[in-house]
């Protein structure tokens, strides 16, 4: 969940640390350098492959999801199905959301 500047800046108060605009940008940045600096040792690392691999299996395996519950007849087992398609889109976003960070 984002929330946007004001929103954050109240929570933290809420949370009994109240900092100024400028401060939370500064935080901001330096989060965000460190995000940048834990992707390049990602792809130094031969991972980053890694985590597009997972992704080309998780939508092959969402593929084949769709496509029984497609032939399923049952409720009960459409509902599984349902239920995997559902986890695995939550990985896969999981997975994106840190990739493209």
């Amino acid at each position: 969940m984002r929330l946007s500047e004001k929103d954050s800046l109240k929570w933290l108060k809420a949370h009994g640390h109240e900092i100024k605009p400028a401060i939370f940008y500064k935080i901001k940045a330096h989060i965000k350098g460190f995000t940048e600096k834990r992707k390049f040792e990602l792809f130094r690392e031969g991972l980053w492959e890694q985590h597009l691999e997972r992704i080309d299996q998780l939508e092959t395996a969402l593929k084949l999801a769709w496509e029984n519950y497609h032939m399923e007849t049952g409720a009960s087992k459409k509902v599984r199905i349902l239920e995997t398609v559902a986890i695995q889109e939550r990985v896969k976003s999981k997975i994106c959301i840190m990739i493209l960070k």
